[in-house]
């Protein structure tokens, strides 16, 4: 009976030092601005086999992804005045998974890029395809220079893309 008083003892304090360093994180984080995303396309890329986030400035730095990542080129940017962020959820074994970019911030203070969004993966019941899929989304934004890029993802399972993570 002690020790089951300690460990519930134990995990209040653990979920109550998340809890303050969580609200120590959204103060820190309260200065920033909100990016605009102006149009955004959901991709199935083969050449970007990794998971992570993206940011791409310039009409060179998409050259040196094209040779692998083609449906990237179809966005169509304007360089001068836009960005390209693209969430990508690298080489999935079925269909059913997608990612949704649901917002994007930038620090004032920094070179800092913060870009929350949702990635689904199918639910155990799901009828999916049984093929190699790439899913990303590539959302165009107003220019935007930034040095680290901090992803802010939540998962989801088995939801429709239309239901969830749409920017409103």
């Amino acid at each position: 009976m002690r020790n089951q008083v300690f460990a519930v003892l134990a995990v209040v304090l653990v979920f109550a030092a998340i809890g303050c360093a969580s609200r120590q994180q959204i103060a820190a984080t309260s200065d920033l601005l909100p990016v605009p995303i102006k149009r955004q396309t959901q991709i199935n890329e083969p050449g970007l086999k990794q998971m992570g986030v993206l940011l791409i400035n310039s009409q060179e730095e998409l050259e040196r992804l094209t040779p692998e990542a083609d449906s990237l080129v179809e966005v169509k940017v304007d360089f001068s005045r836009e960005s390209l962020v693209v969430l990508c959820l690298g080489e999935r074994p079925t269909g059913g998974y997608w990612a949704r970019i649901t917002g994007v911030q930038r620090d004032p203070q920094s070179d800092a890029l913060y870009v929350q969004g949702v990635a689904n993966q199918p639910g155990a019941d799901d009828v999916v395809i049984e093929t190699l899929t790439y899913p990303c989304d590539a959302a165009v934004v107003p220019k935007v220079p930034a040095r680290v890029i901090h992803p802010e993802i939540d998962s989801s399972t088995g939801a429709a893309m239309t239901t969830v993570g749409a920017p409103g």
